[in-house]
């Protein structure tokens, strides 16, 4: 008796231990995150919410730019807040959970700030501020796990630091922008992807483990040299000394061949100029022509080339990602045949056909002007290089300072948003519900993968997914294009134009993040299921329907099937209809306005596996008697959506 009582009061003990010491450690975080505050300028307005007395990781009114995970701060996410000031690191090593922290596009100052004390960072991203000088050559000893490091575009000085080499993890390395100098190191680095060196000091041989990488990673270092560079130059012994005569004869010889040879090239040069100017103003002189394509000629209606001042510099080459598929230059675009297909907010995008009789969308985007061309072309290849039966990547691209060139295979049967609310022809009746579920699930297949590619990601790897960037291929199989735009703009275009930044998230917080794409999958979801134009596509607030508030209203009143569209219900059995109902409250999960109670990606799909076999297995089977979704399968799927896992 008296050993029960004796268990029971230690028991009791133990559980009161845990409980002080969590809420100390809490309490200790919000002091740091405090201290860290303090020792920044410029917070009034973008850190207001941090606030003495109030609990960080609190979700009704959580602390803007941090994340937490089981009440302990796991991500700082304070990028492009217009803070001011220098980083007090003491404070920073106090949050021994940290695994993201960002302060990119701001304009902090000082030494980088010491971060070897948080050996369970995964990405660090410290990228577009003021801060300066050598990095110690130790610094990243015990950054084991570090899979993001982002340091660009700083005034970091001296030699790269040998403890990069104990990073082997490490997945992208940007240190491009900076005044690094001397040699890179050898580094062996088995899970290196991306990488970029642009813009520095360096110098000598590049080696061999950096060789893969190609010429954009290495630009702007005029001492560096070997592949993929030009080969490096073998130093010559000086001949002896010879009779001054000889070298003289030589000289004259050779000023008189190189005035001959520079008098040819230049009569070439101006001869060809003339040619080329009557080339480019061949079909300039029709007028735009409406939005649905009736221009024809050029498909620069503008001369894209005439516009190209002196000061812009020579026209660089168009990139293209998969030379497997497509061989075409700047040259064949510029004589394409094309109509226009669309304006938007970003720029327009025509259909152009090539002599060949390959047929592309080439997208003049304004506004993207946030990367230097280096960078520019480093990111457009990443998006490039993704695989998937459900992503149209990018073919090419080309710079030019004004505006920014996108070329894409074109797709016949146009985007979701026109087969959903355009003329009610044949294709529109062939949208049946098993087409529309189909559509639904290719979606979310797509967008996990965009997730998956990037997934340190503190951004929406998408950033503007909405019905209209949803083109239809064969079978009505849906392909997910202008994906992973948001670095190369400004944050306010981004918050002007992206759907992401429509989230709730963005309006009550100014914060987004990876679960801010889901949100915009359910949007979808709810558009393809109802048939409905969503008002959350408008920026005026005039016109469509807000989808979000009434079919969260109809399902708490049990009024699914009343808002169903009537295409897809009429003729249905009760079995059909409640597959429909189940994906209606799916959706109603993925536009919660807390995201933290939103599913990740890959529980969406999994989901919606399990309701395409009929498996009457959805977030609702796992809900407890209150209504609440049970969180089944989402802590685990938490870690990969904060980049963490």
């Amino acid at each position: 008796m008296a050993g029960a009582s004796l268990l029971r009061l230690l028991s009791i003990f133990f559980l009161f231990f845990l409980l002080t010491s969590g809420e100390e450690s809490l309490e200790s975080e919000s002091q740091a995150l405090l201290n860290l505050k303090s020792s920044l300028t410029n917070t009034t307005k973008s850190l207001s919410t941090w606030i003495d007395k109030s609990s960080p990781c609190d979700k009704k009114l959580p602390w803007r730019g941090v994340i937490c995970k089981k009440d302990s701060v796991h991500a700082l996410r304070l990028g492009n807040l217009g803070l001011n000031g220098t980083v007090n690191h003491t404070a920073l090593s106090s949050l021994h959970g940290l695994r993201i922290v960002s302060f990119r596009h701001n304009a902090l100052t000082g030494e980088i700030p010491d971060l070897s004390k948080l050996n369970g960072l995964k990405a660090i991203y410290i990228n577009d501020n003021r801060f300066k000088g050598p990095i110690p050559d130790d610094f990243f000893k015990n950054l084991r796990h570090l899979k993001k490091l982002f340091i660009s575009k700083n005034g970091f000085s001296g030699e790269l630091p040998s403890s990069i080499g104990n990073l082997s993890s490490l997945m992208d390395l940007q240190i491009s922008n900076n005044q690094f100098s001397g040699l890179i190191p050898n580094f062996k680095l088995p899970n290196l992807r991306y990488f970029n060196a642009t813009n520095n000091l360096l110098d000598g041989k590049i080696p061999d483990s950096f060789k893969s990488f190609g010429k954009s990673s290495f630009i702007g270092n005029v001492g560096l040299c070997g592949a993929p560079l030009d080969s490096c130059k073998t130093v010559v012994a000086p001949p002896e000394k010879q009779s001054a005569r000889p070298t003289v004869v030589a000289v004259i010889l050779f000023l008189v061949t190189f005035v001959l040879v520079a008098g040819t090239m230049l009569i070439h040069k101006v001869r060809k100029k003339k040619k080329g100017f009557q080339d480019e103003n061949l079909g300039n002189s029709s007028n735009a022509g409406n939005a649905r394509g009736q221009q024809k000629g050029s498909w620069n209606p503008d001369s894209y080339k005439k516009g190209q001042t002196a000061k812009a510099g020579p026209m660089s080459e168009l990139i293209l990602m998969n030379q497997d598929k497509c061989a075409f230059g700047l040259a064949d675009l510029m004589k394409a045949s094309a109509e226009v297909l669309a304006n938007g907010s970003l720029g327009s995008a025509y259909k152009a056909v090539m002599t060949n009789g390959m047929s592309v969308v080439v997208k003049r985007l304004r506004d993207m002007n946030q990367l230097p061309e280096d960078v520019f072309n480093l990111e457009m290849k990443k998006l490039g290089n993704l695989r998937h039966p459900n992503i149209l990547s990018p073919i090419a691209c080309h710079y030019r300072n004004e505006e920014k060139l996108v070329v894409l295979h074109y797709v016949d049967n146009g985007s979701l948003l026109h087969l959903l609310h355009g003329k009610k022809g044949g294709h529109h009746a062939a949208l049946d519900y098993r087409t529309r579920l189909k559509i639904i699930r290719d979606i979310s297949s797509g967008l996990e993968h965009l997730h998956r590619t990037f997934p340190d990601s503190e951004i929406p790897p998408h950033g503007n997914l909405k019905s209209s960037n949803i083109l239809l291929g064969q079978n009505f199989n849906p392909l997910i294009v202008d994906y992973g735009y948001i670095p190369f703009i400004s944050q306010t275009k981004a918050s002007t134009f992206f759907f992401a930044y429509k989230s709730p998230e963005y309006v009550q917080y100014h914060h987004v993040s990876p679960k801010s794409d889901v949100y915009c999958l359910g949007v979808i979801i709810l558009e393809v299921l109802t048939g409905k134009f969503p008002s959350q596509y408008v920026n005026n607030g005039k016109g469509g329907t807000d989808l979000v508030q009434w079919v969260t209203d109809s399902v708490g009143k049990n009024k699914e099937r009343e808002i169903l569209d009537p295409e897809i219900v009429s003729g249905r059995g009760p079995e059909e209809v409640k597959i429909m109902e189940k994906l209606l409250r799916l959706a109603v999960e993925l536009v919660d306005p807390n995201p933290d109670n939103r599913p990740s990606i890959t529980e969406v799909v999994a989901i919606l596996e399990d309701i395409a076999n009929d498996k009457i297995i959805t977030a609702a089977a796992a809900t407890a008697n209150d209504g609440q979704v049970s969180p089944v399968r989402r802590d685990q799927d938490e870690n990969h959506d904060l980049g963490i896992s």
